[in-house]
């Protein structure tokens, strides 16, 4: 097929991607209401990253066969043009995809990328896009106890400072809506646990546009979240409100566990406690009825605290995280303590691994 030289308005030349040493050029989706610009790349480049444009370009039936601008081959492509471009400064530069931690953005920033990535089997970018989500969205138990340690750092430092790098606490934690939008069209089943799990906790009121837009003044609070609720079809609707409540029913299950403090603490006997004489001096409570470490349960308002989270926004893995933290503020034993611990993270894992089930993925 004989060579067809296009001509184009210079003005279209991309101004980072019209390299003058490329050999190929690119031409993206032109939209409705301007044309789109000109990528001169390097077809070695592409060729070495993706097996779909190393066969697109070699083989006898080429688009490179037909069309030539400004002395190289043009090919059009499909793609849209923001899309293409943060697909080559992923190829280009590594730290194109250099994310602040946490960075609620960051499933939107790398959409293009990554749908590209996909599109066009380029493996290696793909997988340092899954990496990054995955960051945030763990796909283990123990990244996630990891995950949650950091952000109770963080949750921490903002009630002391007022904010985190100058900004309020939503803006620097990672928003479920979009890793979920982004997971579902482009296939990254491992973070759909963990952030319908995060979704569920967050009431559809707070829509995040929305409230930055009316009311600001509600973020400074870091327990405080919203999410981008409008990006999420009603498929994903039906099942987070399924995966509530399953897990408000987890929610009832651990009121019914912490309301009977012998299911924690059997091993301890409460005539040998050592916290045994420090409930003399709640005589008169409910709680001088029991001794030791089972006084200590009751004093500590765990079974009440369940029924308001049930109320409130349904997060048994948070509380239970919480409940972990406080132990040591229980006055327990030091044998209750390790041991309640320990059942507190068998209780959590056990909900972690019921997370797929409850929210049918």
């Amino acid at each position: 097929m004989d060579e067809q030289p296009v001509a184009f308005d210079e003005n279209r030349h991309h101004p980072s991607f019209y390299l003058p040493h490329g050999d190929l050029v690119l031409v993206p989706l032109t939209s409705e209401n301007r044309p789109s610009k000109l990528f001169r790349v390097h077809r070695g480049i592409l060729s070495y990253n993706s097996p779909v444009f190393s066969g697109m370009l070699t083989l006898p039936e080429s688009p490179l066969a037909t069309e030539i601008y400004d002395g190289v081959p043009l090919v059009r492509m499909s793609d849209d043009e923001e899309d293409v471009v943060i697909l080559l400064k992923a190829l280009y530069d590594s730290s194109a995809l250099s994310f602040p931690r946490f960075d609620p953005d960051m499933p939107i920033r790398v959409r293009g990328a990554l749908k590209l990535a996909t599109k066009y089997q380029i493996d290696s970018l793909r997988k340092r896009i899954v990496d990054l989500l995955e960051e945030s969205w763990p796909r283990s138990f123990v990244s996630f106890i990891r995950l949650q340690s950091e952000m109770l750092s963080a949750e921490t430092e903002c009630r002391v400072t007022g904010k985190l790098e100058d900004k309020c606490f939503d803006d620097c934690m990672p928003e479920p809506a979009a890793a979920i939008r982004l997971a579902m069209d482009c296939d990254v089943p491992s973070i759909l646990p963990a952030a319908f799990s995060a979704i569920a906790a967050i009431p559809c009121v707070r829509e995040w546009e929305d409230v930055r837009r009316a009311e600001p003044t509600e973020l400074e609070d870091p327990l405080f979240r919203t999410a981008r609720w409008t990006l999420l079809d009603r498929s994903e609707l039906w099942r987070i409100m399924k995966g509530r409540e399953d897990l408000i029913v987890h929610l009832q299950k651990l009121a019914e566990v912490f309301s009977d403090p012998e299911r924690l603490i059997a091993e301890c006997r409460s005539e040998e406690c050592p916290m045994k004489d420090f409930d003399a001096q709640f005589a008169g409570s409910e709680a001088s009825l029991l001794f030791g470490c089972e006084a200590a349960f009751k004093r500590a308002g765990i079974v009440e605290r369940f029924r308001l989270v049930s109320a409130l926004a349904p997060d048994p893995l948070q509380t239970l995280g919480d409940l972990y933290d406080n132990v040591p503020e229980w006055r327990l034993c030091v044998k209750c303590i390790d041991s309640t611990r320990a059942k507190i993270r068998d209780m959590q894992e056990e909900i972690w691994d019921a997370l797929p089930g409850a929210f049918g993925l």
